[in-house]
């Protein structure tokens, strides 16, 4: 699977297009916090994008948990919890919250088992968008210690060998690819919320680089739904599964 080149069209970066369309708001779309004054106003904006265009949503706000739900055709929807999976006629997609912690509490395992009765594993998809890159992701001993079975996932700073950076979008490729997905079908884009920039200024919120307490909205659309499963982000990594 050649996933092509991320397309940035105004205020949206379309990561993935074909067949499923995988993209994530830049700053420059406001604020995708659910407390925040504007939420609901960017959501309607967003859904009027051009390159979206969706009469309905699933709104996913993280909890570093592992609860997982299938979605219905209802409209507009919001949820507590790190994952969602979504059936439309003989299309499938799931949306997955990967920070350390909720990939430490075997999500990512957790989903496999609980979509396997809706889909044939062999044939999935997956898409991986990174959040935070090794090169800007320091981390705790205790974080390291949760990933034992990852330690060729870990370097040292490049000029400070006392600070271990982890690769997180490494670790999500292994444990998809352990849960039976081929290696070819597993693909992850070259982003990263702390350092990418769109002419010259930052592409996205991220508080690991900037203390920043904004988040960004990060989604996926089915062909021939107007269904949009969606959720936010700063720095932590979505893993997407679809057929």
């Amino acid at each position: 699977m050649k996933v092509k080149k991320p397309v940035l069209l105004k205020n949206v970066l379309i990561m993935h297009d074909n067949p499923v369309k995988i993209g994530i708001t830049t700053r420059d779309a406001g604020n995708f916090r659910m407390s925040d004054k504007n939420f609901w106003i960017n959501m309607f904006n967003i859904s009027n994008h051009r390159a979206i265009q969706s009469g309905k949503f699933n709104f996913m706000k993280p909890e570093h948990e592992t609860r997982i739900r299938s979605i219905k055709e209802n409209n507009i929807d919001h949820f507590s919890g790190d994952g969602l999976f979504y059936k439309h006629q003989d299309r499938f997609v799931a949306m997955i919250h990967c920070s350390h912690i909720t990939i430490s509490k075997g999500i990512i395992f957790k989903t496999f088992n609980n979509i396997k009765s809706f889909v044939s594993i062999d044939k999935l998809n997956a898409f991986i968008y990174p959040g935070i890159c090794q090169d800007c992701y320091e981390v705790r001993e205790d974080v390291i210690q949760k990933f034992q079975d990852h330690s060729k996932c870990f370097k040292n700073h490049k000029s400070d060998s006392s600070k271990k950076m982890m690769d997180i979008a490494k670790i999500i490729h292994e444990q998809v690819f352990k849960s039976g997905i081929h290696d070819k079908n597993i693909n992850t884009i070259k982003t990263c919320s702390a350092h990418t920039v769109i002419s010259y200024t930052p592409a996205f919120y991220s508080w690991r680089a900037r203390k920043e307490t904004s988040r960004n909205l990060i989604f996926v659309k089915l062909p021939n739904s107007e269904k949009l499963l969606c959720s936010n982000t700063g720095d932590c990594p979505y893993l997407f599964l679809y057929k």
